[in-house]
């Protein structure tokens, strides 16, 4: 998969042009079973996406989310262009706020620590980056 190959998955939405990548969220969820497919792939292109994190959001970008959201309804990719955020920012930022619909959403169980480190540690390993750093190497930088 590599390194380009894996920020393919998690930053485009449609894989299906690159015969290579077809197929990639389902096996990395072969060794999460207790996952499903989807879970896996909007916790990955939320957490590992590099164009996902613009830094925090202002007082004004918050007001400016609520706007957008009243004049466009949920259309994310519209809202996230407009505000240089990716729709899945903008969209966890918007439920984040809370709405009046809260009580509707339903919820999931969190992600355990046990999930998160075997899931970096595949895309470590899918990708050949370094994810975890040695506790040798932590006091070395």
């Amino acid at each position: 998969l590599g390194v380009e190959g894996l920020l393919n998955i998690v930053t485009t939405r449609n894989i299906k042009e690159d015969p290579e990548l077809i197929g990639a969220w389902g096996k990395i969820a072969k060794c999460l079973p207790d996952r499903k497919v989807q879970s896996i792939q909007n916790l990955v292109r939320r957490r590992f996406n590099p164009y996902n994190y613009k830094g925090p959001w202002t007082t004004e970008e918050e007001e400016k989310l609520v706007e957008l959201v009243k004049l466009h309804n949920k259309q994310w990719n519209l809202i996230g262009e407009t505000l240089g955020r990716t729709p899945n920012n903008v969209k966890d930022k918007f439920k984040e706020l809370g709405s009046e619909n809260s009580h509707l959403r339903k919820k999931n169980t969190p992600w355990t620590v046990k999930e998160l480190i075997k899931l970096a540690k595949l895309i470590g390993k899918l990708s050949n980056l370094k994810i975890f750093i040695s506790k040798r190497r932590r006091k070395e930088a």
